[in-house]
């Protein structure tokens, strides 16, 4: 939003300084400021958590791609096709004559681009400006084909509609897991992600749906096993949260303990009333375990064929803290 927000004055200073004059956009201005400023305010008050998540994210966590790779990897995140369409209202709003009134949303996207290209970031973070794009591109093509035999012009849309719902069945969860496995193998799709994990048989997008239940389950197990007095005791330490929010979310299906994270924004809402003195970790090594407390040992295992290979965790029961939850919890952060 940031960036989008530099982009548009950017482009308004360039293109339509007359705005300038007109009192609705310094009121939609400030109506934008008095919304975004809450969130400004906190970033101070937690010294700034998404400057350290970035910084972080494009050290050791994000695929480098380089200017042109990121270009290219646009084609993938929307299609070929529409990403052909994503081009000409591209050149649409920073070229035509009759798009002059909305150049500064050209500029505007084209500072986004250029920003996110060269520097470590995710395809699809891209990805919210295609509507615009979209809808710029409706309007060229509109007033382009106006002048064109209307036969042509309708097959050329049935050819474009065609070609996306080709592609569909690999953005989107549409097809059983095998018969989606063939069909990508067909097409010479193979299991990607943006980030420098090693997938499985799936994309990250897909691999990142499966065995969060199978998880909670598995925790579950291991927790109706321990004596009454453990159980009362225990809570669950996630090493992500995406392992935090299957354990949130299954809670009341399995009976499952409180559970924490030191990831991301988890990290924010602290240890709550979870002393450490009996623990579920999960994953991680356990030489990193073992100075922390008096005991550590292996209490169940978590494999899902699906998910992504690195959630594929042992589930570590530790008991007797060496030092406080509250004194270790300052180190057990890592935003990215």
């Amino acid at each position: 939003v940031g960036l989008l927000g530099a982009g548009l004055a950017a482009g308004i200073l360039a293109a339509r300084r007359d705005l300038l004059r007109e009192r609705w956009l310094w009121l939609g201005a400030g109506l934008a400021v008095a919304l975004f400023l809450p969130h400004v305010i906190w970033q101070v008050a937690h010294d700034f958590p998404t400057r350290e998540f970035v910084a972080n994210a494009q050290s050791g966590k994000i695929v480098a791609l380089g200017p042109l790779g990121f270009l290219a990897a646009q084609a993938g995140t929307v299609g070929p096709s529409a990403a052909l369409m994503a081009l000409a209202g591209f050149v649409w709003l920073l070229a035509a004559a009759a798009s002059r009134l909305f150049r500064p949303l050209g500029l505007a996207l084209a500072l986004v681009l250029a920003i996110f290209a060269f520097s470590p970031s995710k395809p699809y973070y891209f990805a919210p400006a295609f509507p615009l794009l979209f809808a710029a591109a409706g309007v060229a093509l509109e007033g382009w084909t106006a002048r064109r035999a209307p036969r042509w012009t309708r097959r050329l849309a049935v050819g474009l509609a065609a070609s996306v719902l080709i592609a569909a069945p690999l953005a989107k969860p549409l097809l059983p897991v095998e018969d989606y496995l063939r069909y990508a193998a067909r097409l010479g799709q193979q299991p990607v992600s943006d980030e420098r994990h090693e997938v499985g048989r799936l994309p990250q997008y897909f691999a990142d749906m499966h065995g969060w239940r199978e998880l909670a389950a598995e925790v579950g197990r291991v927790a109706a096993a321990l004596p009454e007095s453990e159980r009362a005791r225990l809570c669950v330490f996630a090493n992500n949260y995406g392992q935090a929010g299957a354990i949130e979310h299954f809670r009341r299906d399995f009976r499952l303990p409180p559970v924490i994270s030191g990831h991301n924004n988890w990290w924010l809402w602290g240890p709550g009333a979870c002393t450490g003195e009996v623990m579920l970790i999960l994953g991680g090594d356990v030489e990193d375990y073992r100075p922390l407390f008096a005991s550590v040992e292996a209490a169940g295992q978590h494999h899902s064929d699906l998910g992504m290979p690195y959630e594929n965790v042992t589930l570590w029961l530790a008991r007797g803290p060496q030092t406080p939850l509250a004194e270790v919890w300052p180190a057990v952060r890592h935003y990215d």
